[in-house]
């Protein structure tokens, strides 16, 4: 992404860029005006993407609900904080899929207690996920809902078409496909590193080789 790509209106974790006028910086990137959902207003490096994801106020308030929720530890606590480093940590692998294409959590998600009480209200249990109806849409209330591992695969950007043995299926059907001789979690695995998708469905699982990834070549000596 570069400066000149960036709108007004953009989202990157807590900020809103206010204008699409920036300022060069002399040893590369660029400072945006842009707005916290807390209200502070000044303006952010961007450097190839935006460099922070508040004020700090997020920081202080991860730090404060930390030590007053005592959920740190629990699978819905990971599900919260998994789902705001996709959309606003440029570090994360998945962040291309969520906040580099402007998927963002809404504000009042940014306080944990508030998506706890929100989960438990509508249907969380320790065997779902959490799905955004709409797939271009944000983790907001209106949005979201829990599902099953099955379901959330059936829906992702990952679900491709895969073609094999003459037959062409959604990745989710191959995974459950009674030729697969893996679960679906390492198959998607090896659909994302670049197997082939007959290998992919037939090679037992430890059986790895370079050959089976398109595109790879050995480097030289």
């Amino acid at each position: 992404m570069r400066a000149i790509d960036v709108t007004e209106g953009y989202k990157f974790g807590r900020w809103t860029i206010l204008s699409t006028e920036f300022v060069r910086v002399p040893t590369g990137g660029a400072w945006f005006p842009a707005r916290c959902s807390c209200g502070t207003v000044r303006a952010i490096l961007f450097k190839g993407g935006f460099q922070s994801q508040s004020c700090g106020c997020l920081q202080k308030e991860v730090a404060s609900a930390n030590r007053t929720h005592g959920e740190s530890r629990t699978r819905l606590y990971k599900i919260w904080t998994g789902m705001k480093q996709r959309c606003q940590n440029p570090k994360k692998g998945e962040y291309y899929n969520y906040g580099g294409r402007g998927i963002f959590v809404v504000p009042e998600w940014e306080d944990y207690i508030v998506f706890r009480d929100w989960a438990l209200a509508n249907g969380y249990t320790a065997e779902l996920q959490i799905d955004r109806m709409e797939n271009d849409g944000p983790y907001s209330p209106d949005n979201c809902q829990w599902v099953t591992g099955e379901h959330n695969l059936r829906n992702t950007r990952r679900n491709v078409m895969l073609t094999a043995f003459g037959e062409t299926k959604c990745l989710m059907d191959w995974a459950e496909d009674a030729r697969c001789v893996l679960e679906p979690k390492s198959f998607m695995t090896r659909i994302r590193l670049g197997w082939d998708a007959e290998d992919a469905l037939v090679t037992p699982k430890n059986s790895w080789s370079p050959s089976r990834v398109r595109g790879f070549s050995p480097p030289a000596n």
